[in-house]
């Protein structure tokens, strides 16, 4: 797509003008209602023309990379840690003949979380940028995300295994409902800062001694998903906690029941694997 400066007066306006608006996009009061907003105009205005084109290209990819990353902060999204694996699934050969992907720009974060709320059905998830109206997005002191108590607490303020792991568990590929759809296959809800302001750690503490039990660190500040990981990664291997995993497999298992192709080549496929392709079923870690 084309346009003249005499089809549009932006596009009229000096680029020195142009520069201070792109600047301006990701702040309040442009954003004050969605901050997700000003990541959506940037790639929009970014793709409109070869003009507006311009003033997002930039000398370096260092400076490129920050701007994006800015841009992502701003709108309440950080970059997840992905998971590194010392080797394969046993007998699987997918993963062993796909080579690692190379870890997002912030230019290709910000293009996932836009294209995934545009196409996702769970509102908490589409919404990950915008905090409840009663819950103060920049608090004087820290505050955690409501969707790390959506995810992994009961109405009783107490922490859920069953929520947490089927947070952790695989799901059906393109499914509509996303009955099982793992956190990981939601691209905007796990790029969400967990806390506000964000920090680039988080340690959990016992509560009858503050010994730490474990800790995760996140140098562009801890998502979503990072936190999500580690309390997964924490849950004892109950018998309780075993039977939810084996009726989510056993669910899977009947819905998989076809000629061709093994249960265990679906669970290593691409639409199981994250919009960061680092995604294993529990039991396989």
């Amino acid at each position: 797509m084309s346009a003249t400066s005499s089809s549009s007066p932006l596009l009229a306006l000096p680029v020195d003008v142009l520069l201070v608006i792109r600047d301006v996009i990701s702040s309040a009061p442009f954003t004050s209602i969605d901050p997700g907003l000003g990541l959506l105009a940037h790639l929009s205005l970014s793709q409109t023309c070869r003009r507006l084109h311009d003033i997002y290209t930039f000398s370096t990819r260092e400076s490129e990379d920050q701007f994006w990353k800015r841009a992502c902060a701003a709108a309440g999204y950080g970059r997840p840690m992905r998971r590194e694996y010392p080797q394969t699934l046993p007998g699987a050969t997918t993963l062993h003949d796909t080579p690692t992907p190379e870890v997002f720009t912030w230019k290709q974060i910000a293009h996932i979380v836009t294209a995934h709320n545009r196409v996702c059905e769970i509102r908490s998830c589409r919404n990950a940028s915008c905090w409840p109206d009663d819950v103060d997005p920049r608090p004087a002191t820290l505050a955690f995300h409501p969707l790390f108590y959506y995810l992994h607490f009961s109405a009783g303020a107490e922490l859920d295994p069953a929520a947490v792991l089927h947070t952790t568990l695989p799901t059906h590929p393109d499914c509509r409902r996303k009955v099982y759809a793992p956190l990981c296959g939601h691209a905007s809800a796990s790029c969400a800062f967990v806390t506000s302001p964000p920090v680039r750690s988080i340690t959990l503490l016992r509560p009858d001694s503050e010994s730490m039990i474990a800790s995760v660190r996140n140098p562009d500040g801890c998502t979503v998903l990072d936190v999500n990981r580690l309390l997964g990664d924490l849950l004892p291997r109950s018998l309780a906690n075993m039977r939810t995993v084996l009726s989510h497999y056993q669910t899977l298992l009947d819905d998989y029941r076809t000629p061709s192709g093994s249960f265990r080549d679906m669970m290593c496929s691409a639409p199981h694997r994250g919009f960061l392709e680092d995604h294993r079923s529990v039991s396989s870690r």
